[in-house]
Formats: structure tokens, C-alpha cells, sequence
């Protein structure tokens, strides 16, 4: 039974705040699930890889804006928005940290573990544009994609 159904989305404007509903603090997570397109990418830099902590990750993603920190192979700080990856074991994620505090951070390889930095990511604008329109069964899954003004690509099904 195909039911057909035509759609107008307006949204013109939205501004505010993000804020994360995920609070992972210290959990590990596999940063793989989009080998093409990871979450944990951009680094914060103005960081010392022989001296990384969570502490000093959050501080660095804090500062760019980023809802997330990630550690990864105990001297590796990444920043995202975005946490769309798998949770997993927290016996994975066993490197320790390279300031010799006996924190560990993150594991090897794809395994980051990820604090929320206290930031917030701003919401400048929401449009919709519809491209094609199509006819589908009532009850069938979709996908759609948003790009955020900071660059972020998010999929929500």
C-alpha cells in the first residue's frame, strides 16, 4: 500500500545552543564505523604530545568550540561535535597518558576515549532544500543529512 504524501518544511531561522545528550566521560569508543569520514579528526594543536592529559584535550577542544574531547594512543588530542561511533570495552582503551599521571588515553589505533569538554557547538541556522520528491510506504525508515555552518556533516535517520 503506497500512500502519497507531499511535505513543506520552513524552517527559516533557529539560534541557539547545541547541547550534547551523551555524556561519555572516559568511555571508549571505536572511531571506525566511517573509516572515510571519523568523528574524532581536527586537532585542537597548541598541545604537547609528550605532556597529554584529558585535562589539557578538553581545555584545547573547549577553546575551538567542540562538545567533545578524544584521546587516542596516549598522545593524541581530536576534537568533534559529533559522537556517532560505538561504545566499546574499557579494557580497550589502556594506553596511558603521556604526562605521567597514570590517566590512560585512549587505546591503539581507532580506540578514543571521549569527555565532554562543557562547551556547547552554536546553532546559526537550520534550512531544508528538497531536491526530489518521493513515494513510499507508510512506515518506511529515511536518512537525511545536515551540514552545520562549523562544517560538521551529521546523518540522522
Amino acid at each position: 500500500m503506497f500512500l502519497k504524501s507531499e511535505f513543506t518544511f520552513v524552517l527559516t531561522e533557529l539560534v541557539g545552543d547545541a547541547v550534547p545528550t551523551i555524556d561519555p566521560e572516559g568511555a571508549c569508543f571505536l572511531d571506525d564505523p566511517y573509516p572515510n569520514d571519523p568523528d574524532f579528526r581536527v586537532s585542537p594543536g597548541d598541545y604537547d604530545p609528550t605532556q597529554l592529559s584529558p585535562d589539557i584535550c578538553k581545555v584545547r577542544c573547549q577553546a575551538l568550540k567542540f562538545m567533545y574531547a578524544g584521546v587516542k594512543n596516549g598522545m593524541f588530542c581530536l576534537c568533534s561535535s559529533v559522537l556517532r561511533i560505538e561504545r566499546v570495552s574499557s579494557s580497550l582503551c589502556s594506553v596511558p597518558c603521556t604526562d605521567g599521571s597514570g590517566e590512560t588515553c585512549g587505546g591503539e589505533g581507532e580506540y578514543v576515549q571521549v569527555y565532554r569538554t562543557g562547551g556547547k557547538a552554536d546553532i546559526k541556522g537550520v534550512s531544508l532544500d528538497v531536491v526530489e520528491k518521493y513515494v513510499q510506504p507508510v512506515g518506511t525508515p529515511f536518512t537525511f543529512q545536515a551540514a552545520f555552518e562549523s562544517g560538521e556533516q551529521v546523518l540522522i535517520s
